[in-house]
């Protein structure tokens, strides 16, 4: 009978070890699966902000590429409005607004049944970082069927995770000497010849996903297609 006791004791230690065996793999099981959900999500996120911020890069390029089409006929002095579909004052749109170093948001304008792009200038630059504030809903962006549109109106926070995008312009240089340009309202010849210019800018996504997070990508845009 004694024997029988110590040996039911011994069984049950054993078993108290197994379950904390099986316990801690459980819980270690929930660690790793737990980090690459996380893992998972936050990649999908990243990816979804690299793919905004090459889309308004390309789009970038449509304007341009939409000036050269409108304005066909006197293009050097065209190509850099950032407004395809507004003449101004008729002087063959070097007193249009043109792309600048500041910073941008995209909007859509429809004209004749078609949809273009344009660049509308802000006066102040995208900075989640210190907290949401009512400068920076002026970048956000919220899902409409399957695109990401401009949504300012949208006021908080309301998911846990919100897509903000920019345009930031950096400089505009005439290649002769890669001086700056400042082109506006006639103030420089130099912008509205045939010589090579270059517009460089970044698209910038800041995304809000379990912290704050940003993409940003740097281009170069030309007035000539090679």
């Amino acid at each position: 009978m004694l024997f029988a006791t110590k040996k039911k004791v011994f069984t049950v230690i054993e078993m108290l070890i197994v379950i904390w065996m099986i316990a801690w793999w459980l819980l270690v099981m929930y660690g790793v699966i737990s980090y690459w959900i996380n893992f998972v999500d936050y990649t999908r996120k990243k990816l979804i902000a690299i793919n905004l911020a090459r889309e308004w890069m390309e789009t970038v390029y449509n304007i341009r590429d939409t000036n050269w089409t409108r304005w066909s006929w006197k293009r050097d002095k065209c190509w850099l409005k950032i407004d395809p579909l507004v003449d101004n004052w008729g002087a063959w749109c070097e007193d249009d607004t043109w792309f600048q170093s500041g910073h941008y948001i995209l909007k859509q304008k429809i004209a004749s049944d078609q949809k273009y792009w344009i660049l509308s200038g802000v006066d102040h630059w995208l900075n989640i970082f210190d907290g949401v504030d009512n400068s920076d809903l002026d970048f956000a962006l919220c899902l409409s069927w399957w695109w990401w549109e401009p949504c300012p109106w949208q006021t908080g926070i309301t998911r846990e995770w919100r897509f903000f995008r920019e345009i930031r312009g950096l400089r505009l240089v005439n290649k002769k000497d890669n001086g700056d340009l400042s082109c506006s309202k006639w103030t420089d010849s130099n912008c509205w010849d045939s010589t090579a210019k270059e517009f460089r800018f970044c698209s910038i996504v800041q995304f809000i996903w379990n912290g704050r997070w940003q993409v940003k990508m740097c281009w170069v845009l030309t007035n000539f297609r090679q």
